[in-house]
């Protein structure tokens, strides 16, 4: 979302024009990332110098997140308590841009310190890092593409492409356990998406 591409720069301005005009607006990945970028100014998204993350990572959530999801979406806290998802990203939310947003850190990772941002105060933004839409398939399909395709990320750990390759191959091995909490993602995402016909009702 740091790049100087005309589409980039369009979707920010939608996405401050959507701010603007108190829309529900949802971004996973890159969207984490553009809506962090477009709302906190340019600079808020980097590479990411810990590394990337490729597989199932967990983190547990801010307290103040699993209260707003009960409160303004009728979600439940996780299961387990924590947040898995599957990863596939090299760029990050800088953690020392978060105070400058306007949406709150969600938690994060030893990676990533900010997973995801949410809006405290309207609850109409909800951001992911990770993919609450992919399974394992999607997951293989991703590790084929970045090694088969020499696509490997310049951020990975690793000098050579068969390094890069064997260490996305390890973390791949996370993906074999599926995460506790699929199911409580989709009901996350449905539930902030159509909380305003919900309530209409």
């Amino acid at each position: 979302s740091y790049e100087t591409d005309e589409w980039i720069n369009i979707l920010k301005t939608w996405v401050r024009e959507a701010r603007r005009k108190d829309a529900r607006v949802l971004g996973v990945c890159f969207g984490h990332q553009v809506i962090a970028d477009a709302l906190g100014g340019d600079g808020t998204v980097e590479v990411n110098a810990a590394g990337f993350e490729f597989g199932t990572y967990r983190f547990q959530p801010d307290e103040r997140f699993v209260q707003i999801a009960e409160q303004l979406y009728d979600v439940p806290p996780p299961p387990s308590g924590s947040i898995d998802m599957f990863y596939v990203h090299g760029d990050h939310v800088k953690p020392s841009a978060l105070n400058g947003l306007e949406l709150e850190n969600m938690g994060g990772t030893d990676v990533s310190p900010c997973e995801g941002l949410f809006d405290a105060k309207q609850g109409r933004f909800l951001t992911l890092q990770g993919h609450p839409e992919f399974d394992e398939a999607t997951m293989l399909a991703c590790h084929t593409s970045l090694t088969d395709k020499r696509r490997l990320p310049g951020a990975m750990p690793g000098e050579t492409d068969s390094e890069k390759s064997d260490l996305l191959r390890r973390q791949l091995a996370s993906c074999s356990e599926a995460p506790a909490c699929q199911a409580w993602l989709a009901q996350l995402c449905t539930s902030f998406l159509t909380a305003d016909v919900r309530r209409a009702e």
